[in-house]
């Protein structure tokens, strides 16, 4: 769990773990240079359950944070948890008994969405409820990646994977360090080198939306530059291995095209910075629809 700045919900994303019918588990706490009074909320913790790993670093952001805990990490699976969101009483035990029973790399499920106060537009319609994926079925990991993109159920959250940290380290996976939306590279690596992978049909994490949180913060260029970075990654990995450049393209396609949709209501500047990168290295991805979303979009809607 990376710790940040979340005093307000600290308390209930710990406790969401101290309650699990399941009680065999490490939790690792990594405050991440907080600087309200989520630091002594951790200590406290760490300080009344044996079971509980504290660890402290300056401000170096999420990725980093994360590394650290797998790095310390002594259990069979991992899961990630945000210091805001909870998880239901039984998720780690289903969790667990799914993915041991089927030998799987790791599992995905779904999640219940709670907002703290009235949604924007931008998220109002967010589901992490899938209805067209076929649960209980182990698939090749590409295989299932290209299946749910194709019917838009593909959800780039940490906190909807339970993973099997041999699998883990096997396959040299770790969050880029250094640029924002880190997830969606580490989840689409995560199928592409899986293969046995499952989708179990349960919401087991309460996905909270914050004011402040990435989610619901406006668009900026590190944003962008950072959505750019993820999928030059992401393209070098087809070089390493041809079978996955299907759904590579299908997942680059996907990504770049929503990235320009979302970009439309920042600065004219920076949306012709967008549009110089995106035609020049990604115009072989992308709709002209959505270059011509990007351009003028905001201005027709003003209008």
């Amino acid at each position: 769990m990376p710790v940040y700045n979340t005093e307000k919900y600290l308390k209930a994303a710990i406790d969401s773990v101290l309650n699990q019918t399941l009680q065999e588990w490490e939790l690792i706490l990594v405050n991440d240079g907080s600087t309200d009074n989520s630091l002594s909320i951790l200590q406290y913790y760490a300080n009344v359950d044996k079971r509980i790993t504290f660890l402290d670093q300056s401000n170096q952001g999420v990725s980093v944070a994360r590394n650290n805990g797998i790095s310390v990490a002594k259990g069979t699976f991992i899961y990630f948890l945000d210091s805001d969101d909870e998880i239901k009483l039984n998720t780690l035990e289903v969790a667990y008994d799914n993915c041991f029973q089927f030998n799987s790399d790791f599992l995905f499920f779904d999640a219940d969405v709670q907002f703290d106060k009235q949604p924007d537009e931008r998220i109002i319609n967010l589901n992490y409820v899938r209805k067209v994926t076929q649960p209980f079925e182990v698939k090749d990991g590409a295989e299932m990646l290209q299946s749910i993109i194709h019917v838009n159920e593909y959800f780039v959250i940490p906190g909807l994977l339970f993973i099997r940290r041999q699998f883990l380290d096997d396959s040299n996976i770790l969050f880029l360090e250094g640029i924002v939306h880190e997830d969606e590279l580490f989840t689409t690596h995560l199928f592409l080198k899986s293969t046995q992978v499952m989708y179990l049909p349960y919401s087991l994490l309460i996905r909270r939306f914050r004011e402040g949180s990435t989610m619901t913060v406006p668009m900026k260029m590190r944003n962008i530059e950072s959505y750019f970075i993820v999928a030059d990654t992401i393209k070098e990995l087809g070089k390493d291995n041809s079978s996955y450049n299907n759904v590579i393209d299908l997942y680059l396609k996907k990504l770049l095209n929503t990235v320009l949709w979302k970009a439309h209501v920042m600065p004219l500047n920076d949306r012709i910075t967008i549009f110089q990168h995106a035609i020049r290295d990604w115009y072989f991805y992308i709709d002209m629809r959505s270059f011509f979303v990007l351009l003028l979009r905001k201005y027709i809607t003003r209008k």
